[in-house]
């Protein structure tokens, strides 16, 4: 007899995750705050103390902006220990999620890893934005219990996570990780078919090649085209989807528009040269110091910091507030 998802919530008490990175230790903090033992690994005790030390700043922010107390902070705290253990990590969780480097082969031997010291019944969920499950988790038995689970930097704020189920992703699964994302407060959607870039990185890379393509043309420059996104349909949208839009704006109206703008818009599958003549001259963006736009430390460190307090914002009017 196959068990309830309400009573798998509830016995769900331990999540490893595995990678303390960028991705890694948000996604530890989710869950600690949501009052779950969390095993962060890495292969580095100063890569541990460091991620630490973000999550104890990140969860200063939430204070900052109402969105946790100082009594949460230490409670969530204290709910996460580290490790350079991979067994003492994921030993006793029921639930695993990687984020770890963005290769391949390394995801693959961190699941085959993962899979030959964790529980028979563990849960491993993947955060790439790149790589399908099926791929991942090739050298591995247990494909049922593989999945993805992709979250969006930062991850302690954005709310989506995309669930994407596998050919050989159990529904159970699926809907195990869906329900327990939800429960600690992300925005999961399910995707129940592997697709390369999964459904947010689709759609942002087709704004990207539009705007590379705006850019090249002369026709905007590139603060302006950022001022665009930002003032326009990027206002609208933490409130209305795509096609809420579209049915508001009139479908019979769309048609019409749609005629006229769809044949002239960027096609390209090709990399656009100005990305290409960025990265020839190693400007890679904030780790080189310069991308688009020049990053001083202080000017990156302002703008994380300005950034994170718009999010919170955001996310506790839009969610928070509506609880």
């Amino acid at each position: 007899m196959v068990e309830s998802i309400e009573n798998w919530l509830e016995r769900v008490q331990n999540v490893a995750v595995v990678g303390s990175g960028t991705m890694g230790h948000g996604i530890a903090q989710v869950f600690a705050l949501s009052g779950y033992n969390v095993m962060l690994y890495d292969i580095d005790d100063v890569i541990l103390q460091k991620a630490v030390a973000l999550i104890d700043s990140h969860l200063d922010s939430f204070i900052e902006n109402g969105l946790a107390t100082t009594e949460a902070k230490q409670q969530a705290l204290s709910q996460i220990k580290t490790t350079t253990d991979l067994a003492k990590a994921v030993s006793e969780a029921n639930i695993v999620l990687e984020a770890v480097s963005e290769i391949l082969s390394v995801k693959q031997e961190i699941f085959h890893n993962i899979e030959e010291v964790c529980r028979q019944g563990t849960i491993l969920a993947s955060n790439t934005a790149t790589f399908l499950i099926s791929d991942i988790g090739k050298l591995c038995q247990r494909q049922d219990r593989h999945i993805i689970a992709h979250w969006f930097n930062p991850p302690y704020i954005v709310p989506l996570v995309e669930v994407v189920k596998g050919p050989k992703t159990s529904v159970e699964t699926m809907e195990r990780t869906y329900a327990l994302l939800d429960k600690v407060g992300k925005k999961p959607v399910r995707l129940m078919k592997e697709i390369a870039g999964f459904v947010a990185n689709r759609m942002q890379y087709a704004l990207f090649r539009e705007a590379f393509s705006i850019l090249e043309k002369g026709v905007a420059s590139i603060e302006d085209i950022d001022t665009v996104v930002r003032t326009s349909f990027g206002f609208r949208m933490p409130s209305l989807g795509p096609f809420e839009l579209l049915d508001l704006a009139g479908l019979d109206q769309v048609i019409l528009e749609s005629e006229e703008m769809l044949p002239k818009l960027e096609n390209s599958t090709e990399v656009p040269q100005t990305l290409k003549n960025l990265v020839d001259e190693g400007k890679f963006g904030p780790k080189t110091g310069e991308g688009f736009y020049k990053w001083p430390k202080e000017k990156l460190q302002a703008t994380i910091k300005e950034r994170d307090k718009q999010f919170l914002q955001r996310l506790k009017q839009l969610y928070f507030d509506k609880k």
